[in-house]
């Protein structure tokens, strides 16, 4: 009864949402991948930081790893490119698309886009790509 009260509290009435905030409310944190497979650890970090999808490029714009396919990863990089060259000085970019946030951003020469359910702020995003590199790059990658 309460937990229902809850819901229409914060305007969760779509069966769909019961299951995301039932998963915030018992706090676990994912096991760590043990083997250096890019794949275990994309979903880890995806896990862990409770989005949706990530993908890191070079700064050159050559993909290192992705959750989505490669052909929409890249597109999405292109849009971020394409919004950096007409803003020169914009370091983000945030736009929102059927529900979902879509953010890019740079850091330690590698491009970073990232898919969540919410609004991310910049704290939450270098978190992601401080253990996106600690994980991904300290292995070889």
């Amino acid at each position: 009864m309460i937990q229902r009260l809850i819901f229409r509290l914060f305007g969760l009435e779509d069966a769909p949402e019961y299951e995301r905030v039932r998963r915030l409310s018992v706090p676990r944190q994912p096991a760590l991948p043990r083997d250096g497979d890019v794949e275990s650890v994309l979903n880890y970090l995806q896990e862990k930081h409770m989005v949706t999808g990530i993908s890191i490029f070079t700064d050159e714009g050559a993909l290192v790893a992705t959750t989505f396919p490669e052909d929409d990863a890249m597109h999405e990089y292109s849009v971020f490119e394409q919004v950096a060259y007409e803003l020169v000085d914009a370091t983000h970019f945030y736009a929102q698309r059927e529900g979902e946030w879509i953010i890019s951003f740079r850091h330690n020469n590698h491009v970073f886009v990232i898919h969540a359910p919410a609004y991310l702020n910049m704290v939450e995003l270098e978190a992601i790509a401080r253990d996106a590199e600690k994980l991904l790059f300290s292995m070889g990658w």
